[in-house]
């Protein structure tokens, strides 16, 4: 994935107008072995939130609808891999680990996307 280092250098604290949840993975052990847990709201903070591309299906070519979002925010370091967002009631799953396009720990970039539902019909 290339990013386009002029998007952010447009960017400023004024465009962050959209409010996003983090919600935090809590690991548990099951009887069996395995690891489940819930997530937990921990912390909100101000992004930008652009939907740039919706799917219709996967690779399975089963009819999948999605909706991918960039995300822009200021640095963060309480942000993984395995957390997933809260915006507007929807939940968004984290594509790619979370990126510092520079280097400086100024900006961040998220790219999420939500799933709507899979439809097994023709």
């Amino acid at each position: 994935m290339k990013i386009n280092y002029n998007e952010f250098s447009n960017l400023n604290i004024g465009q962050l107008t959209n409010q996003l949840t983090i919600l935090h993975f809590t690991p548990t052990k099951t009887k069996s072995g395995g690891i489940t847990g819930p997530y937990t709201p921990t912390k909100t903070f101000w992004c930008l939130i652009v939907p740039y591309i919706s799917n219709l299906t996967n690779e399975k070519m089963q009819r999948v609808a999605e909706i991918q979002y960039n995300i822009y925010c200021r640095y963060r370091d309480d942000i993984s891999i395995k957390d997933r967002f809260l915006f507007e009631e929807k939940t968004l799953y984290l594509m790619i680990p979370p990126v510092d396009p520079d280097g400086r720990k100024y900006w961040m970039f998220l790219q999420a996307k939500e799933y709507l539902g899979v439809d097994a019909g023709g």
